[in-house]
């Protein structure tokens, strides 16, 4: 998961569900001539612990084993699901067969059947393979309001997947199979700043006004961050920095300074420093966006200076805007 994006490499969507693209074998049933898929009997699983064995970090994350498929395999040939169900416990609100594979899945408490028994003339295993179907609340969102850092988060639950058989005295019993585990690991890199690439010559020829007798100057910088962004991008001033931004000459002799102003074009607070003196109280400010870029544009510009406060010559500064992933 890179930022706020989670692509599975060995799990898909499967009916509104997430499930492995594994199968997981399972051996040891007693062949019948009828048997009948069920969820899970006992308690279940409503959440899984996520935990990074490097950094110790944890993260609980909503978690529900809501059904199960069954893939008959080789019995497929044998077994023909046809015979309506006729017991004490209900139908799965999910409950279909296709191809050799049955998908039960119930958002209630308890345990569950399919519509059908699968009956054969003669006793064979009833299937082979299992896999979970499961629902997680957003694992991007709970790894963000945990506040956890990059690295591998990864938790394991087991659940035994339960079904119906009939017996060879004829009478029908309901056994849970061996173990499956489910086993959830998430590669998490969180909001995180690569780069910066700036671009601008930061040069602000004068343009006078001949009426007014004044003159006016302007530049743009546009500011790329490069990296993964879930929340935006913070802007700051240091400390250090003096809060007073003049133009100062740098030519033989001496002339007033210039203040200057500095706009933002996507910040929270589009006036930075107005007029030489920094707008921002806590000397920071936001930009808003989510993905591999956050874009935003500096427009610094001295205005309307009146000509006798102008020498001619080359005039000077610099500044200093720190950035960081806003989390």
């Amino acid at each position: 998961m890179k930022g706020g994006r989670l692509t599975w490499f060995n799990a898909y969507n499967q009916s509104g569900y997430l499930t492995s693209t594994n199968w997981q074998p399972l051996s040891g049933l007693q062949p019948t001539t009828e048997w009948v898929p069920g969820t899970f009997l006992g308690q279940s699983v409503s959440t899984i612990k996520l935990r990074n064995s490097e950094t110790g970090e944890s993260v609980d994350l909503d978690f529900q084993v809501v059904g199960i498929q069954y893939n008959l395999g080789k019995a497929s040939a044998h077994f023909d699901g046809s015979e309506p169900v006729n017991g004490s416990y209900k139908v799965c609100e999910t409950a279909m067969g296709e191809g050799g594979v049955v998908t039960l899945a119930d958002t209630g408490i308890g345990f569950c059947i399919n519509s059908n028994t699968y009956k054969t003339a003669a006793a064979f295993t009833p299937f082979q393979f299992a896999r979970p179907l499961i629902k997680t609340s957003d694992i991007a969102q709970s790894l963000r309001e945990a506040g956890v850092s990059s690295g591998q988060y990864t938790g394991s639950v087991m659940v035994r997947p339960a079904y119906g058989f009939r017996s060879p005295t004829g009478s029908w019993t309901y056994r849970s199979t061996t173990g499956v585990p489910v086993t959830l690991s998430i590669r998490y890199e969180a909001a995180n700043l690569a780069n910066i690439e700036v671009s601008g010559s930061g040069v602000m020829p004068a343009k006078y006004d001949q009426k007014k007798l004044t003159a006016s100057g302007q530049t743009d910088y546009l500011i790329t961050a490069h990296g993964f962004f879930t929340n935006g991008l913070k802007l700051s001033f240091p400390e250090n920095e003096t809060d007073s931004f003049n133009l100062a000459y740098v030519d033989e002799g001496s002339a007033k300074p210039i203040p200057y102003s500095i706009d933002c074009n996507a910040c929270e607070d589009t006036s930075l420093v107005s007029n030489g003196k920094l707008n921002l109280n806590n000397r920071e400010t936001v930009v808003g966006g989510e993905g591999d870029t956050v874009s935003l544009m500096l427009n610094v510009h001295y205005d309307n200076i009146p000509a006798d406060d102008l020498t001619t010559g080359n005039y000077y500064d610099q500044f200093t805007v720190y950035f960081e992933e806003n989390l």
